[in-house]
């Protein structure tokens, strides 16, 4: 089984102020966003056929998976789940990056960005044990459901991708040693799963520059 993951596309116009969006934020792609699912769409029409869709519950993630399967020409509906739902933030949502480092501190911070170490203080809604254990969850259920020929696509969020590393034995340490976790909006990783198995094909790479 090959397991696309795409991040959404953009929610921020280039003249905003980006901050922490997590699962109480809900919103909408911009124009660019829009753009970026199209592409992604693009980019997945020159591979295998999709098997299935799947995306979390946040209008941005939705609305990518449309857009891309509108540019494919697939009458495919995506299955939400729960358990592809982006971290909350906690008191760290809605905050931008300098704003979270006056409140709680550089050292938090930097933890979180350069390590994905969660923080001590700002009271987020999940702790990392239980993001792993959903995200194991929802892989566990691919298994049971999909072949082994199967093309399956996951439309979530950052925080929520990168613990998918978790599945592939070293690949989140090795990720974070490179400092190359963090996936780019409208961009694309893979995993396989084969001989019981999974394996990391490839990270965060532009739809615009991959190279099938």
């Amino acid at each position: 089984m090959k397991l696309i993951l795409a991040r959404h596309g953009n929610t921020f116009r280039a003249d905003e102020s980006a901050f922490y969006v997590g699962s109480q934020h809900d919103l909408p792609l911009v124009e660019f966003g829009i753009t970026q699912a199209k592409l992604l769409g693009q980019c997945l029409s020159k591979m295998k056929p999709l098997t299935a869709v799947y995306t979390g519950p946040l209008l941005r993630m939705q609305a990518t998976a449309q857009c891309a399967l509108q540019e494919m020409h697939m009458d495919m509906k995506s299955i939400i789940d729960e358990r592809l739902n982006e971290l909350d933030y906690g008191l760290w949502s809605g905050l931008t990056s300098q704003e979270v480092k006056q409140r709680f501190g550089d050292d938090d911070y930097e933890r979180w960005e350069r390590q994905s170490l969660w923080p001590e203080k700002g009271a987020w809604g999940e702790s990392e044990p239980e993001v792993i254990d959903r995200i194991r969850s929802f892989s566990e259920e691919l298994i049971r459901r999909h072949a082994d020929q199967d093309q399956v696509l996951v439309v979530a969020s950052n925080g929520c991708l990168r613990y998918f590393l978790k599945l592939v034995h070293g690949a989140f340490d090795q990720q974070v040693a490179k400092k190359q976790l963090k996936i780019g909006t409208g961009h694309l990783c893979q995993l396989s799963y084969n001989n019981a198995q999974w394996h990391l094909d490839f990270w965060n790479q532009d739809p615009a520059t991959l190279v099938l």
